[in-house]
């Protein structure tokens, strides 16, 4: 099941070099947008932190802390959102209200206006410059996100470290399942019990299942483990 999260905006069409009334009313619209898409994001998962916790915590888990590919996606787009919300509270609706009843739609108003200002270095090209490289790195993290969320069984399985064999390894066996489960098994009197982890990509969270199944010779999936436990069943 694919989980992609979209978020179209128009700040990379927006003429900041000619900017109007028209333009930040259009502009205000997309920052509303983006916010309240980015907190549906976030309020996924209703248990603890945001989905953006999880997703860097397993991929950190699968790929290392340093060479994770994802590592920047939830603070670029945390870096967005902190963004638009300093540039909502200055281009509020009372100002556009109060504003727009005094000038007119053409009248010209400072780029800065609707972008972040540097405090220290007033360049309002500089400040143009940052602004488009933190909407370029906001869809960036989407894209990516949305490219892990394809591979999420590989993420998984890279996250759990499972070894690449079928023989026992310090007491269990494990196994990848074609839906992209991990499985660690262990035998006892004939019977296997099953401690199964699925990855849920609505959130991020990996949910575990326990299960025990009893030896058969018509089971084909485990018959790996059962030849190996109890080859006597087998020549019967």
């Amino acid at each position: 099941m694919k989980c992609p999260i979209e978020c179209p905006h128009t700040f990379l069409e927006t003429k900041y070099n000619n900017v109007t009334m028209d333009t930040i009313i259009k502009f205000k619209k997309s920052v509303n947008y983006v916010l309240n898409m980015i907190a549906s994001w976030e309020n996924r998962n209703h248990e603890q932190a945001s989905i953006f916790t999880n997703f860097i915590e397993i991929t950190n888990a699968a790929y290392g802390v340093i060479d994770n590919p994802y590592k920047n996606v939830r603070k670029n787009i945390f870096t967005m959102k902190n963004s638009l919300k300093k540039i909502s509270k200055k281009i509020s609706e009372d100002w556009i209200l109060d504003k727009i009843m005094f000038v007119g739609k053409k009248q010209k108003f400072n780029p800065n206006m609707i972008i972040l200002e540097s405090v220290y270095n007033r360049d309002p090209e500089k400040d143009l410059g940052k602004w488009i490289k933190i909407v370029n790195n906001f869809d960036e993290a989407l894209e990516l996100y949305n490219k892990a969320v394809n591979e999420a069984t590989l993420i998984l399985k890279k996250a759990a470290h499972l070894p690449e064999t079928t023989e026992k390894v310090n007491g269990y066996y494990y196994r990848c399942t074609a839906s992209g489960d991990c499985e660690k098994i262990k035998y006892k009197d004939k019977k296997i019990t099953i401690d199964r982890y699925g990855l849920n990509r609505w959130d991020w969270s990996v949910h575990p299942h326990t299960e025990t199944i009893n030896f058969s010779k018509n089971d084909s999936i485990y018959s790996y483990i059962w030849k190996q436990e109890c080859p006597e069943m087998y020549l019967v």
